[in-house]
């Protein structure tokens, strides 16, 4: 049995144990969320009789399949193409990597690839469209599941199996090109100080207990894993405070040039990956964290 033949199938349960059958780690979705927290699934696959639970495998209503990316799932990376332009794109700068097993989802595409590197996740938001490489802590919603707005079945696109590559580097760097356009904007660095001026002191910021901070970078870095912990061991009801904090705190480090956004944007969404609140969907926690941290930054120049 092939990747390809298991998207084709139409009943969700026997997809559900061919992806399992496959070393592909899956869980049940509501819609586009899982009903309960997964995370043990990003590194151990299911059982087959935990599957046939979910699937209630006798029933008529099943719930959607979630395909976990990563090296749970044999280094399984799949790239989200949201919105015709994003598709283009792609394929006007990849033809070569647009001939692997394909679906259509309601705005765009997803492209399976397999890799013999681990992938990171990378992601970008902008004008023409959203671009995903997902891995690492991340999911799909996969064939034959049903796109709980449009009611229509995630279909393949292109009957073909996956690509095997050794990695996807140029990718992942087209994808970082096309993030640094788009991502808010630090305020410039300061002027270099004239030779034979006095030089101005290195410990004009302190940390919680009145120390000097001798390393801005690696004081952001502390701070952002930090922050990174309050997220993800928030509870309902003050989630989206929590990530709006952090994400408002880590724009302040920004404005002292310490930290940069698309760090900040990749770790606070993967803090958040195990959220299943239904009022915050990926799209609505990355709003909030670009707000928080264009407030936060801009809070921090008006002190300035």
């Amino acid at each position: 049995m092939s990747l390809l033949s298991v998207m084709l199938c139409p009943l969700p349960r026997e997809a559900a144990l061919g992806y399992l059958g496959l070393g592909i780690s899956i869980i049940p979705l509501n819609g586009k969320k899982p009903p309960y927290r997964w995370e043990r699934y990003q590194h151990t696959r299911a059982t087959s009789v935990e599957a046939k639970r979910w699937w209630h495998w006798n029933a008529t209503q099943n719930p959607n399949i979630g395909i976990i990316c990563g090296r749970v799932s044999g280094n399984l990376v799949v790239l989200d193409l949201d919105g015709e332009n994003a598709v283009e794109s792609f394929e006007g700068a990849f033809p070569d990597l647009c001939g692997t097993l394909s679906v259509r989802t309601m705005r765009g595409m997803h492209l399976y690839y397999y890799t013999n590197e681990p992938t990171a996740t990378t992601r970008v938001l902008g004008v023409e469209g959203n671009f995903e490489l997902r891995s690492e802590g991340l999911y799909v919603v996969a064939p034959p599941s049903i796109h709980p707005e449009s009611k229509h079945p995630y279909m393949v696109a292109r009957p073909l199996p996956p690509l095997h590559l050794p990695d996807l580097r140029q990718l992942q760097q087209w994808l970082i090109q096309r993030r640094q356009q788009t991502a808010p904007q630090r305020p410039a660095k300061p002027s270099p100080v004239p030779t034979g001026a006095a030089p101005q002191p290195n410990h004009q910021y302190v940390d919680k207990r009145g120390n000097p901070i001798r390393n801005g970078r690696a004081y952001a870095r502390y701070a952002l894993s930090d922050e990174s912990g309050r997220v993800s061991r928030s509870q309902t009801g003050s989630r989206a405070i929590a990530l709006n904090t952090a994400a408002f705190r880590m724009g302040q480090l920004a404005a002292r040039g310490w930290i940069d956004y698309p760090d900040v944007e990749s770790e606070l969404l993967r803090a958040s990956s195990g959220w299943s609140d239904h009022d915050l969907d990926e799209r609505a926690r990355q709003n909030m964290i670009q707000t928080g941290y264009q407030s936060g930054m801009g809070k921090a120049q008006d002190r300035a």
